[in-house]
């Protein structure tokens, strides 16, 4: 077979090939390989196929993975609705040590940063066993 020259043409079958080559039957490579002469206004017919080909290809992907989204999407409101808890799971406190210092800051004897490093949690982490404290009491 004849060695192709970097043209735009053969750079553009290139690109198909190296995004879409597992996609494609080895009937259609053939098809992108053969060059045709070019047009009076410079377009050839490769590239009018090969451009066409490259965005049928894009939007059969796009449409793939908004389907791919939208079924994870419903999966996760549903498992949601049965009372499954999706991601992390949050970090539990321990009483003992956490009432000792939730006494300390609410008496202002220590700050929130300070709390939160004592107990080796974040800042975010103190406030809400904080809230969640109050919120039992």
């Amino acid at each position: 077979m004849k060695q192709l020259t970097t043209t735009r043409s053969s750079v553009c079958s290139q690109r198909v090939w190296k995004l879409w080559g597992f996609r494609l039957r080895h009937s259609m490579l053939l098809f992108l390989i053969v060059v045709p002469p070019p047009s009076p206004d410079g377009v050839t017919l490769h590239q009018l196929v090969c451009d066409l080909i490259a965005d049928i290809l894009t939007e059969a992907t796009d449409a793939a993975q908004r389907d791919l989204y939208n079924r994870q999407r419903a999966g996760r409101i549903a498992a949601q609705k049965q009372g499954v808890n999706l991601g992390r799971p949050s970090k539990k406190c321990s009483d003992k040590r956490f009432s000792k210092i939730r006494d300390l800051y609410e008496s202002h004897q220590i700050s929130a940063e300070e709390s939160a490093q004592r107990l080796h949690v974040s800042v975010s982490t103190f406030y809400r066993w904080l809230r969640e404290s109050r919120e039992h009491d």
